[in-house]
């Protein structure tokens, strides 16, 4: 009996020492904890459609930091999108911000393409270059409605062929 219990201790010490090592794979590689310290700004857009809280925020395609938060600027009527930034990522002041999407169904994330200038965005700084997201809905519209033009189109093109 005492042997069967001896068994049991050791697999279950087993059994957690395994649970604990795949959980600290998981905070390590995939940022459930992030200790990094950050630096906020914000960048302004004419639209922020799809963009969520907590979003991505990448240089190149690499995660950089992630949104804070989506707020309408009541003077300009602009969507503010405030966001964070690793500390160590030096961003020129001509960066620009453009919100784009992951693909065909996935969510959107801000992008950043990094400019020339020597001086370095810091705390506070705001974006001003700024790209939209482009709206897919907009696009299958406007495609729908200009593929049949008008009936005026139709006459003067039948006017051109003759």
């Amino acid at each position: 009996m005492l042997k069967k219990q001896s068994i049991e201790i050791t697999v279950g010490v087993f059994v957690l020492a395994f649970v604990v090592l795949v959980l600290g794979f998981f905070v390590k590689n995939y940022g459930l904890q992030d200790n990094t310290e950050h630096y906020n700004i914000s960048a302004y857009f004419q639209r922020a459609d799809g963009l969520v809280k907590g979003a991505d925020v990448k240089v190149n395609g690499v995660k950089v930091g992630e949104v804070n938060s989506i707020t309408l600027d009541p003077e300009t009527h602009y969507a503010s999108v405030a966001f964070n930034v690793r500390k160590n990522i030096s961003l020129p002041t001509d960066t620009q911000a453009h919100i784009v999407s992951e693909g065909l169904m996935g969510g959107k994330y801000v992008s950043l393409q990094i400019g020339g200038e020597e001086d370095a965005l810091k705390e506070g700084d705001k974006i001003y270059k700024t790209q939209p997201p482009i709206v897919l809905e907009d696009i299958i519209s406007h495609m729908l409605f200009s593929a049949g033009g008008s009936e005026e189109d139709k006459e003067s093109k039948k006017a051109d062929d003759e």
